[in-house]
Order: structure tokens, then C-alpha cells, then sequence
């Protein structure tokens, strides 16, 4: 199992697919094939399942309008021709509140 994990490494492509490509190649049988796919199988059973998490709402926001939109936006914000509550409701949405702004502007670096 060492080997195929160590190939697998060496190729840049999952164990279980270097099992497959070196039972497809003859290196290995089918059966030794077959108990090292049970054992990725089983090992990724029990690996540790970790929860999906919020995104950050500015890197939401940067994602949903893109840079340039949003950049174009900030500067807009910054030649006063917007308030920053205008701001928020028309370029995020209100998925962000004025005291993120700046954050915003981080995202956006």
C-alpha cells in the first residue's frame, strides 16, 4: 500500500487511481487491485468529516459583483457621490453594513 501511495505521489493522481492504472497495466492483480481500493475505501469512511463554513460576507459580495464592478464602485464611494448606506444597499446588497467596508476594500487587494 506504502508503494502505491508513494507512485501516487510521485504522478500527482490519488491512490486509489494509481491502484487502478497499475491493475490496468498488469503490475498488479486484481485481487491485490481490489483489497487496496477497500482499504482507501474504508480509510476515507473514517477520515474526520468537517463542516461546511459561512464565507466571509465581503468575499461573497467581491466574488458576486467581480472586481472591476466593485473597485469602480469603492471609488464612486470615495468622490462622496454615494453614502456609504447607499453604497451598501445598491453594490452589496445589504449583505454588508458600512462598518465592513473597509474590509471590502481589503477583500478586493
Amino acid at each position: 500500500m506504502d508503494d502505491v501511495r508513494a507512485g501516487a505521489d510521485v504522478f500527482k493522481v490519488t491512490p486509489s487511481a494509481m491502484a487502478v492504472r497499475a491493475m490496468r497495466l498488469g503490475m498488479i492483480t486484481p485481487e491485490v487491485a481490489a483489497s487496496h481500493l477497500q482499504e482507501l475505501r474504508r480509510e476515507y469512511a473514517q477520515r474526520a468529516k468537517t463542516q461546511a463554513r459561512q464565507p466571509k460576507a465581503v468575499n461573497a459580495v467581491r466574488k458576486y459583483n467581480g472586481r472591476e464592478l466593485s473597485r469602480r464602485m469603492l471609488e464612486v464611494l470615495d468622490a462622496g457621490q454615494i453614502s456609504k448606506r447607499e453604497f451598501c444597499r445598491v453594490v452589496c446588497l445589504r449583505h454588508i453594513k458600512p462598518h465592513q467596508i473597509n474590509d471590502f476594500r481589503e477583500a478586493l487587494r
